[in-house]
C-alpha cells in the first residue's frame, strides 16, 4: 500500500496466514486454538522496516440456547 500526503511517500506490503483447529466440545462450551504468522516491510520518512509476527490464539465460545457468547 502506498500513500502520499504532500512531500512525505510511505510504501508498505504484509502477507500472513492464520491456521485454526476446534477442540472436543464439552457441553455448552466450545474451545480452539490458532497460529498465525505475518511478514512485512514499509518504508517512510528514510526509515525502513521489516517485521516477521507470530501469534498463538486461543478461542472459545458457550452456547446458550439460541445465545452464543
Amino acid at each position: 500500500m502506498d500513500s502520499s500526503v504532500g512531500a512525505l511517500n510511505s510504501e508498505s506490503s504484509y502477507d500472513g496466514v492464520t491456521v485454526g483447529y476446534d477442540l472436543a466440545k464439552h457441553g455448552n462450551m466450545q474451545t480452539g486454538i490458532a497460529f498465525s504468522y505475518v511478514d512485512g516491510d514499509g518504508n517512510g520518512l528514510g526509515v525502513d522496516n521489516d517485521f516477521d509476527m507470530w501469534g498463538l490464539n486461543i478461542y472459545g465460545n458457550i452456547k446458550q440456547d439460541d445465545v452464543n457468547f
